[in-house]
């Protein structure tokens, strides 16, 4: 969809673009529609990156909050296609929840239990020692030091 707007229906934004409700002025001046009312998240393995990742990979941060990285020595292919599996258990925890059946419930959540431990995400660690961090508030344990010195 092409066109103008007024001077004072535009909003400037820092990427240069303006915005005028749901409607995009491209630098070019083109108006695009845009077709999400929510950003569609790109799958990408290096998303993680974002989150701080302890020292020894283990764990990542997120909200001050460690929680446990996949397993690094899985090779891609498998790694793949557990991720694939646990994104159809979410998928079938959806369609239970919709359809209020318990059964499916449980033994959806169940599939997303197993596709989480196979990853290393869950059950025993991955690791030599068994001591496990998941999910503890990173000032509660050995990373306490580490989180405050990058954190200055």
């Amino acid at each position: 969809m092409k066109g103008t707007c007024r001077e004072s229906e535009r909003r400037a934004w820092p990427d240069g673009d303006t915005r005028i409700g749901r409607l995009v002025l491209r630098k070019s001046c083109n108006l695009i529609e845009k077709d999400r009312r929510r950003p569609r998240w790109k799958s990408n393995r290096l998303d993680f990156l974002k989150y701080p990742i302890t020292p020894d990979g283990r764990y990542f941060v997120h909200r001050e909050r460690l929680w446990r990285c996949t397993n690094p020595n899985l090779d891609e292919e498998t790694r793949q296609r557990l991720v694939s599996e646990l994104m159809t258990a979410r998928r079938e925890v959806a369609a239970a929840r919709r359809s209020s059946d318990d059964n499916a419930l449980a033994a959806a959540r169940n599939k997303v239990h197993a596709a989480k431990v196979a990853l290393g995400e869950r059950g025993p660690t991955w690791w030599d020692d068994d001591r496990d961090y998941n999910r503890y508030l990173i000032k509660n344990t050995p990373y306490a030091d580490w989180w405050s010195s990058r954190a200055m």
